[in-house]
């Protein structure tokens, strides 16, 4: 089994707000990118990886790279205008890999534990995702008014790291070129394939406002 590793980089954090993109702010240390990367480079089937980075950021990602020890395990590519786009560049970017683990760097907290979780169900014929069963009660709303109340046992919160069989990307990249979806997961669905949930882990948060730290 032969994976390679997106590390998705290229955002600029707007929610978050401040003058740098969250993925460079410091976690536990060391900057939140670095982290996220470190629990993918020592997998031992990954045999390529990636960080999708923004043009106006490549040299200060470059410089966190060497700086830690990563430069020649992780190459940088230039990311795309939407999320969707980013990994679409990671992922034809990758060599010589049959999988694709794609992660958000803003998931500073992922363990190997649930990389490892997410390989033993690889599968050619379709994709796997980490799902965090709900304990809230969920409301449709329209123009401020609930219109109904949703089955929360029918609905997962979906994780990063998610993995593909990286033909299936490649296909649909080429065959639908103009989906654009939040995850990869997404493009399956639309695509058809099926996408397998596995359990995931509470503490792999994304960074999304400052209080997240």
């Amino acid at each position: 089994m032969r994976v390679g590793v997106v590390i998705t980089a290229a955002g600029s954090g707007s929610r978050f707000g401040g003058d740098v993109p969250k993925q460079f702010l410091p976690v536990d240390g060391v900057p939140m990118v670095i982290k996220s990367c470190r629990a993918f480079d020592d997998i031992e089937c990954v045999v390529d990886q990636v960080i999708t980075v923004s043009i106006d950021h490549f040299s200060k990602m470059e410089s966190l790279v060497s700086d830690h020890d990563l430069d020649g395990r992780f190459r940088l590519i230039e990311g795309g205008v939407t999320r969707c786009r980013s990994v679409e560049n990671g992922v034809k970017a990758l060599i010589g890999c049959d999988y694709v683990l794609i992660h958000d760097a803003a998931r500073p907290w992922v363990t190997q534990e649930l990389i490892y979780r997410l390989l033993k169900k690889a599968s050619p014929q379709y994709g796997v995702i980490p799902g965090i069963p709900l304990t809230d009660t969920l409301k449709q709303v329209e123009n401020g008014v609930v219109v109904s109340t949703l089955d929360r046992n029918s609905v997962v919160r979906v994780q990063t790291p998610q993995l593909f069989p990286r033909e299936i990307l490649l296909e649909i990249y080429a065959q639908l070129p103009k989906l654009d979806m939040t995850d990869e997961a997404g493009l399956l669905e639309a695509a058809g394939y099926p996408v397998v949930v596995v359990d995931g882990d509470t503490a792999n948060i994304k960074v999304t406002v400052p209080g997240d730290i």
